[in-house]
């Protein structure tokens, strides 16, 4: 809200004015907002969220933002594939070699 200039005759009045107007429109808000079914509400937020106020950049960004998350979710929730043949001799051979590094560990090369 701006605010008067303070030099101006009438900056007093004109800032209770614009008080006592801002306070009426809270009013009038709040009523508004009492008065919504929960479905009118989440709407009324819901607009309010993607309406923001700023540039057409900092909007157009914050939309792929949120596409991104969504997609990112998606993914994340979706099952993994099951290994490829292929995966499953690497994984296997991986086994065996751990188990064989573990057996030469063991030993004591002193012995």
């Amino acid at each position: 809200m701006a605010m008067p200039d303070p030099a101006s005759a009438n900056a007093s009045a004109k800032l209770s004015r614009k008080l006592r107007d801002k306070r009426r429109a809270e009013k009038r808000r709040a009523a508004r907002l009492a008065a919504m079914t929960p479905e009118e509400r989440a709407a009324y937020r819901l607009w309010h969220a993607t309406h923001t106020p700023g540039s057409a950049a900092k909007r157009v960004a914050a939309r792929k933002e949120r596409a991104d998350a969504a997609l990112f979710r998606a993914a994340a929730d979706a099952p993994s594939p099951p290994p490829s043949p292929e995966a499953q001799a690497i994984r296997k051979r991986i086994a065996e070699l751990k188990a064989e590094s573990d057996r030469f560990n063991d030993r004591d090369l002193f012995e």
